[in-house]
């Protein structure tokens, strides 16, 4: 649905294909946020990126950090403490953001697009399935 409406915007054209992509939504945390990036991949983006504010990044990240501490604690760690290791990056991380030492990435001021490409939550009435282009002449559209 969201692939539809991108399309529909740009009479066709994939303008993800090829091209690096912000997806700004600053307030779904990175389980939710995956979706997004997961379908710029789907559409032959090279690479996206989640822009969050500082309040959701933080959410995310004490998210995954309970997540890997209840490996730990089922003694999942190997001994150099990979896991414990990830724990404490995301501690460091969630002080550097509650202290305002380094904030959640933001775009440029200056930033220039070669698109925008707004989603309206509100039209997907069911979920779809990919479709992918098998028969299309160029591989690098299939």
């Amino acid at each position: 649905a969201t692939q539809q409406q991108m399309l529909k915007q740009f009479e066709g054209e994939n303008v993800f294909q090829g091209r690096v992509i912000e997806v700004h939504i600053g307030t779904l945390t990175s389980d939710q946020a995956f979706t997004f990036t997961d379908w710029t991949a789907e559409m032959k983006a090279k690479a996206s990126i989640c822009i969050s504010e500082d309040e959701t990044l933080i959410e995310s990240l004490e998210i995954a950090r309970d997540r890997i501490q209840i490996m730990i604690e089922k003694g999942m760690d190997n001994e150099k403490q990979m896991l414990q290791g990830l724990v404490d990056k995301a501690n460091n991380r969630i002080q550097e953001l509650k202290t305002g030492i380094k904030s959640a990435l933001k775009p440029d001021a200056s930033a220039k697009y070669y698109a925008e490409v707004v989603i309206d939550l509100d039209e997907i009435a069911e979920p779809m399935i990919a479709d992918p282009d098998v028969n299309n002449e160029d591989p690098s559209r299939r």
